[in-house]
C-alpha cells in the first residue's frame, strides 16, 4: 500500500475521506515532472514522468517549447530555473548551482552505487612481485638472482652440503627468493576511489547547502514548493551519502591504500564494462554545465512567466540587433543575483544596452550603474537604456503572463509605478510598456496614438511584434 506520493520531491495531501488517493494542480510552469510513489517502509514503489502543457489561453505548447528552444540557443542558464518542470539541457561549460548539482545527483546518484556495488563484486586485482628472505623449504620458486645471492654466501654453501663438509647452525638459512600476491590496491580500484570520494563530496556540500542554507536559499529561490521540497531532498542525500560511505567501508575500497587517477588507471577503467559503466554514472552525478546542443540530461527550468519574461528580453535583444546591425553583443551579468543579465551593443552613435532585472536601489541608498528609485528599490523586468552625448533615455518594460482584461489591466499597476519612480543618471523613462504572450483584452491600450499620449500601453508579442519593437527603440530611445 502506498504510504506517500512526491511531485518533484514535494509531498501531496492525502485526500480526505479516500484511500489511497492525493490530490495535485500544476503551478505556473510548463514540461516534465516526476511523480514518486513511497510505501509505508519509505522504500520507493515506483516513479512516473508526467508531462505539463502550458495554459491554453496564453500560450500553445508548441509556441513555448518553441521558446525554450530559442532561449536555451541564445543562453542556456536563461532557461534553467528552480520550477518543478523539467527540460533537455547540455551539459558542456563550468556553471554550477545547488539545484542543479541536486538534479544530477538524483538522476545518476543511486544508479551509480549500484554500478559500484556490481563492480566489487569482481573487483581488480593487480599482480604484484617482490622478493623475500625465505628458508629453502618454502621457497616456491628460485632463480638467477637466488642462486647468485647463495653463491655469495658461505652458509648458504654449506647449508646446501656444496662444500663437502657438514655444518650445523643454530640459525635457519633464509634464502632470497621471488614470490608475487594479488592486491586490490590497483590503479583501476584507486582511480574509482577518487571518482567515489568526489561524488562523496559533492553529495556532503550540496546537503549542507541545503541543511544550513535554506534562509539564503529563500532570499535567492521564492518558489514555495521549492522550499517544501528541500526535506525530502535533504533525505534523499542523507540516503545516498550513507550508500556511498558503505561502499567505502567494503572491498575493494578498503584495502586501497590512496585515490589516484592516473593515466594506467583510466585505461584499466576503460577496459572493464562494469568500471567503465560506474565511472561514467559518478561523472554523471558531478558534472558542471548546461550548454551544448545535445540534450543530456532532464533539468529544472524556470516557470512559465518566467520562461515568457527571458524570451521577452531575447525578443528586445534581437530588435535592438535588428536596429544596430553589424555590431557585436557583449553579454555579462550586473549584480549577484544569477539573473541579473545585460547584453550591450557599443556602437559609433551611442550605447545601447538591454537588462534583464536590474536593480534600483531606494531613494536614500545612492545609484546603481546609474539605476536608482525615487522611493522603494525597484526591480523591473526589462530595461532598455541608451548613452550617446551625454544624452541618456531609457524604456521600461515589464512582462506579464497575462491576457485577461483583468490580469492585464491589474498588471499596469506597474507599468504607472514604474513610470513614475525610476531613474536612469537622473531622468525618466520615456515609456513603461506591459508585455503580454498574445492580444489581450483591452485592445486600447495596445495602440499606438495610446502610447504617445499616456506613455504607458501593452505590446502582445505576437508574430507581428518585432517590426513593432524595433519602431518603438527607433522612435522613443535613438530619435
Amino acid at each position: 500500500m502506498a504510504s506517500a506520493v512526491l511531485v518533484d520531491d514535494v509531498p501531496l495531501n492525502a485526500v480526505s475521506g479516500a484511500t489511497n488517493c492525493w490530490s495535485w494542480q500544476p503551478g505556473f510552469y510548463a514540461g516534465s515532472v516526476v511523480a514518486e510513489v513511497f510505501d509505508g517502509m519509505a522504500r520507493l514503489v515506483g516513479s512516473w514522468t508526467i508531462d505539463v502543457s502550458p495554459h491554453p489561453a496564453k500560450l500553445g505548447r508548441d509556441v513555448f517549447l518553441a521558446m525554450v528552444r530559442e532561449l536555451h540557443a541564445f543562453h542556456p542558464r536563461l532557461v534553467f530555473g528552480d520550477s518543478p518542470a523539467h527540460s533537455p539541457f547540455g551539459a558542456e561549460g563550468r556553471w554550477s548551482d545547488p539545484f542543479l548539482r541536486y538534479a544530477r545527483l538524483k538522476a545518476n546518484g543511486l544508479l551509480f552505487v549500484e554500478a559500484m556495488k556490481t563492480l566489487a563484486r569482481a573487483p581488480q586485482r593487480q599482480l604484484v612481485h617482490r622478493r623475500e628472505l625465505t628458508p629453502l623449504h618454502q621457497a616456491r620458486s628460485l632463480d638467477v638472482q637466488t642462486v647468485l645471492s647463495a653463491a655469495r654466501s658461505a652458509t648458504a654453501i654449506a647449508a646446501l652440503g656444496l662444500t663437502g663438509n657438514n655444518v650445523e647452525s643454530s640459525e635457519e638459512v633464509l634464502f632470497d627468493v621471488p614470490s608475487s600476491y594479488r592486491t586490490e590496491d590497483s590503479p583501476a580500484n584507486r582511480t574509482m576511489l577518487a571518482r567515489l570520494l568526489s561524488v562523496l563530496r559533492n553529495v556532503r556540500d550540496v546537503r549542507t547547502t541545503f541543511v544550513n542554507g535554506q534562509g539564503a536559499l529563500a532570499g535567492r529561490y521564492s518558489n514555495e514548493a521549492l522550499q517544501a521540497s528541500l526535506p525530502a531532498r535533504i533525505r534523499y542525500l542523507e540516503k545516498l551519502e550513507e550508500e556511498l560511505r558503505g561502499i567505502l567501508r567494503r572491498s575493494p575500497f578498503d584495502r586501497v591504500r590512496r585515490a589516484e587517477v592516473s593515466a594506467t588507471g583510466l585505461n584499466a577503467v576503460a577496459a572493464n564494462p562494469d568500471y567503465g559503466k560506474a565511472a561514467k554514472l559518478g561523472w554523471r552525478a558531478i558534472r558542471p554545465g548546461i550548454e551544448g546542443a545535445a540534450a543530456f540530461d532532464q533539468l529544472p527550468m524556470g516557470p512559465t512567466w518566467q520562461v515568457f519574461e527571458r524570451w521577452a528580453f531575447l525578443q528586445l535583444v534581437k530588435a535592438s540587433q535588428a536596429l544596430l546591425p553589424g555590431n557585436a553583443l557583449l553579454i555579462d551579468r550586473q549584480g549577484a543575483r544569477d539573473d541579473c543579465f545585460r547584453v550591450t551593443l557599443d556602437t559609433d552613435k551611442g550605447c545601447l544596452a538591454i537588462h534583464l532585472q536590474p536593480r534600483f536601489p531606494a531613494f536614500d541608498q545612492g545609484d546603481s550603474h546609474g539605476f536608482r528609485s525615487v522611493s522603494a528599490e525597484r526591480y523591473p523586468d526589462l530595461v532598455v537604456t541608451w548613452q550617446t552625448d551625454g544624452v541618456e533615455r531609457f524604456v521600461v518594460f515589464d512582462a506579464k503572463y497575462r491576457v485577461s482584461r483583468y490580469g492585464v489591466l491589474d498588471g499596469m499597476e506597474s507599468a504607472h509605478l514604474y513610470r513614475d519612480s525610476l531613474r536612469y543618471m537622473g531622468v525618466r523613462p520615456s515609456h513603461a510598456f506591459l508585455l503580454t504572450p498574445a492580444p489581450t483584452e483591452t485592445g486600447t491600450l495596445e495602440a499606438d496614438d495610446y502610447f504617445d499620449a499616456e506613455g504607458v500601453g501593452i505590446i502582445p508579442l505576437n508574430d507581428a511584434a518585432q517590426p513593432r519593437l524595433i519602431e518603438l527603440l527607433r522612435r522613443h530611445l535613438l530619435a
